[in-house]
């Protein structure tokens, strides 16, 4: 396991907020599972820990430094922020070695704040190599691992933007010569060339705003059913103004791109594109 969680504090275990993805009939909350599996054999584990299609009353082999042995997993907590087991001090004890990454779960007193007691809880355990920290900071430390995966993920995305937008200045391009009968014929039926350039951006301005209405809809449901799935203890929070400023970005750079192919339509002379259709 990457980090093991152990605790003689069965207050301290009560007083964990976690709720439960999976558990025995008897555990109505993680803190009633955290006790026992303090007091006995049992383990609790989290999301992330928990091996694949083990549930609630099934034996886990766990090898956490030492050796393997056989636990009854009692629960799982409902998150992915301990990366470990929680297990009693006995077996704490003989399976895993002095030295080596160690989560401890803590409760403040009333009026403590987190910070204050993760200060304190490292001076005290600074001789055994204790760093304590309020689960707030692991937490953001997770979201910024993440961010880093959806960073990489936007850069392709933008690398995807400007492909797009070459191509579709590129059609633009060739649809006005291909079409220019067709445009002289507007001309001589009484369009102005703004009405031209106006219709020759229409399209792939319309282009644009469907596969951006279609894109968002699309990316935020697949979004909102990973985090509803996978990430139930994070919260989704979408940036709308951010969003919103990326969709106007990319609409005025379609309109930017497909500008001079459109002036260039509109300044075309209709008599000599329609002497020469055959």
């Amino acid at each position: 396991m990457a980090r093991i969680a152990a605790a003689a504090d069965v207050a301290g275990a009560q007083a964990q907020s976690f709720g439960l993805a999976a558990a025995l009939p008897e555990y109505p909350t993680t803190g009633a599972a955290i006790r026992d599996a303090l007091a006995g054999d049992g383990v609790v584990l989290d999301r992330y820990s928990t091996p694949d299609g083990a549930q609630p009353g099934d034996d886990v082999m766990l090898d956490v430094g030492r050796g393997e042995r056989t636990f009854k997993l009692l629960a799982v907590a409902d998150t992915y922020l301990l990366g470990g087991v929680v297990m009693g001090p006995a077996a704490y004890d003989e399976l895993v070695a002095n030295q080596g990454p160690t989560l401890v779960l803590a409760t403040a007193r009333p009026g403590t704040d987190a910070a204050t007691l993760a200060d304190a809880l490292t001076e005290t355990g600074r001789q055994a190599g204790l760093t304590v920290r309020p689960m707030a900071e692991v937490a953001e430390e997770i979201t910024a691992i993440n961010a880093t995966f959806t960073d990489v993920f936007a850069r392709v995305l933008q690398a995807g933007l400007a492909v797009a937008l070459f191509a579709v200045g590129a059609l633009v391009h060739r649809a006005v010569s291909e079409r220019r009968a067709e445009f002289a014929l507007l001309r001589a039926t009484g369009f102005r060339r703004q009405d031209l350039t106006v219709a020759v951006l229409a399209e792939p301005m319309l282009l644009g705003v469907t596969g951006i209405g279609i894109g968002m809809v699309a990316g935020l449901g697949t979004l909102a059913l990973l985090f509803w799935r996978g990430y139930v203890d994070l919260a989704f929070d979408v940036r709308w103004t951010q969003l919103g400023s990326t969709a106007a970005i990319s609409l005025t750079l379609i309109a930017a791109t497909c500008l001079l192919p459109a002036l260039h339509a509109a300044r075309r002379d209709p008599d000599h594109d329609l002497r020469h259709v055959s």
